[in-house]
C-alpha cells in the first residue's frame, strides 16, 4: 500500500461524511473500553517515574525552569509503544536521551 501526501491529512478531527465514517470504523478497534482499560497501569508508571524525575531534576535548575518538551515527547513515544504495540511489559523511562 503505497500513502499519498493527501493521505497525510485525513485525520478524524478533520474529516468529514463517508470520509469520517470510514477512519471511525478503522480507528474503532483499536480503542475499545477494554484496551482503554488495560492501558491505564502503563500510563500511571509512566506518569509516576516521570514525577520521580522532574521531583530530582527542579532542586538543580539554577531558575526553576527545565526543558520539558523531550521528556513529553520520550512520554508520548513510550506510550505508543505501550498501548498501540501492545507492549505492556516493556513500560521504561529513559530521561538522559539527548
Amino acid at each position: 500500500m503505497c500513502l499519498q501526501l493527501a493521505d497525510i491529512y485525513k485525520t478524524i478531527n478533520l474529516a468529514s461524511g463517508d470520509e469520517w465514517y470510514a477512519l471511525r470504523r478503522n480507528l474503532s478497534p483499536t480503542f475499545t473500553s477494554g484496551k482503554l482499560k488495560g492501558w491505564t497501569e502503563s500510563m500511571s508508571k509512566i506518569a509516576d517515574d516521570t514525577m520521580d524525575h522532574l521531583a530530582k531534576i527542579l532542586p538543580k535548575s539554577n531558575d526553576g525552569e527545565i526543558e520539558i518538551r523531550r521528556l513529553f515527547q520520550g512520554n508520548a513515544a513510550n506510550l505508543s509503544q505501550c498501548t498501540v504495540l501492545n507492549a505492556t511489559g516493556m513500560v521504561t523511562a529513559n530521561f538522559d536521551v539527548k
